[in-house]
């Protein structure tokens, strides 16, 4: 287990969710949210050596995210909350959540204490994401991640999931800001299951990921290039993607972050996500496809094209340094998986235009620093 960034957690809360048209490409939240401001911060208090029995002040605090949940649920705080993590007395084991609180016009941070240390979650034993936020209440959600360290979690870090079939069920506004997301992905626990996103945005718009450090993920099947061309759940080889961006999942940003030991793409766009923002961010052996690849499902592939998907549009991948692909040759920067598709007749006007804007990026091989080639089988 890598117990590197240890921390514990401390938490503050809201309740209820939806409010107004989210943010456009990355503007940071203020302390008291992106909509009607919260008078006041509710603190709920988490530690490894805490009980979920406790009342959650900073004396006696919580041990789980699930703990966290069930009191903000019971209280529904109407005021910004923070969870912060306490962060010298060692690592949360084995914890996963699924996320369902939070309040209109006020925020939820998840963030360390003290905040010089990383809050540290490990995950070998789970067979399950580590935190899935499942909201499709189609306004800001207002969930802001911050210096946490997620690892050995098979199944993913973080989801964020709104209705994938209908584009007006979103969820939004939410951040993940330097992060760190190792070991990600069932290569090193081959029994359990693959993971298809490290992080997973279906239908969540305007969130903005910022100075993570993503390593070492991948998924244990040693034959992705492939299946990754083939999509999700083609097959049980499949690569793994550090940031998906899938189902109407638009106008967010992926910036200044870092990419290293990757089996598989670091930036995935799919299904009419559109005008989405991947800029300075640098990887290193990394890319079965490229550092960042687009595709949908044709509708060939569904019968009926009842599930067929939409092509996107208006992304921009610009200023990115790309040092080697996962077995160290020459990475490309971006891949159209479906280059010569058409889409079906149901996908809007404007499906043909400018997928994405590809420019002032670099890529070099693993003779400039990005270091010895990883052994591959098959």
């Amino acid at each position: 287990m890598n117990m590197r960034l240890c921390v514990i957690l401390i938490a503050c809360a809201f309740t209820g969710c939806g409010g107004s048209e989210p943010r456009r490409n990355g503007a940071a939240p203020s302390a008291s949210g992106d909509t009607a401001a919260a008078s006041s911060v509710y603190c709920v208090h988490m530690s490894p050596a805490g009980d979920d029995g406790n009342p959650g002040t900073m004396d006696a605090p919580l041990r789980s995210l699930q703990g966290v949940h069930a009191l903000l649920s019971t209280v529904l705080p109407r005021a910004d909350v923070t969870v912060k993590i306490r962060s010298d007395i060692g690592p949360y084991e084995n914890q996963t959540v699924r996320w369902e609180y939070c309040s209109r016009g006020a925020n939820v941070f998840f963030e360390p204490y003290p905040d010089s240390v990383f809050a540290c979650f490990t995950g070998r034993e789970t067979d399950a994401v580590f935190f899935t936020f499942e909201n499709a209440s189609s306004g800001a959600t207002n969930l802001h991640f911050r210096r946490l360290s997620i690892g050995d979690y098979a199944r993913g870090a973080i989801w964020l999931v709104g209705d994938e079939k209908e584009a007006g069920r979103y969820n939004a506004n939410n951040s993940v800001e330097d992060c760190v997301f190792h070991d990600i992905g069932n290569q090193n626990n081959p029994e359990k299951g693959m993971c298809y996103g490290v992080l997973d945005l279906v239908n969540s718009r305007n969130n903005v990921i910022e100075r993570c450090a993503f390593s070492n993920c991948g998924n244990a099947n040693d034959r992705p290039y492939r299946s990754s061309e083939e999509g999700n759940g083609s097959t049980e080889a499949l690569a793994i993607v550090c940031v998906y961006m899938a189902h109407h999942s638009s106008g967010n940003v992926v910036r200044s972050c870092t990419f290293e030991n990757i089996k598989g793409d670091g930036v995935r766009i799919r299904d009419e996500s559109n005008d989405n923002e991947i800029h300075h961010n640098r990887s290193v052996r990394t890319g079965w496809n490229a550092f960042c690849s687009m595709w949908y499902r044709h509708p060939l592939c569904t019968p009926g094209g009842a599930f067929a998907e939409c092509p996107s549009v208006g992304n921009r991948l610009h200023h990115n340094l790309a040092l080697g692909s996962w077995d160290c040759r020459k990475p490309r920067m971006f891949k159209d998986l479906r280059p010569q598709s058409n889409p079906y007749g149901g996908c809007p006007d404007g499906s043909e235009s400018t997928r994405i804007d590809v420019f002032d990026n670099e890529v070099q091989d693993c003779g400039h620093g990005a270091g010895a080639a990883p052994a591959r089988s098959g």
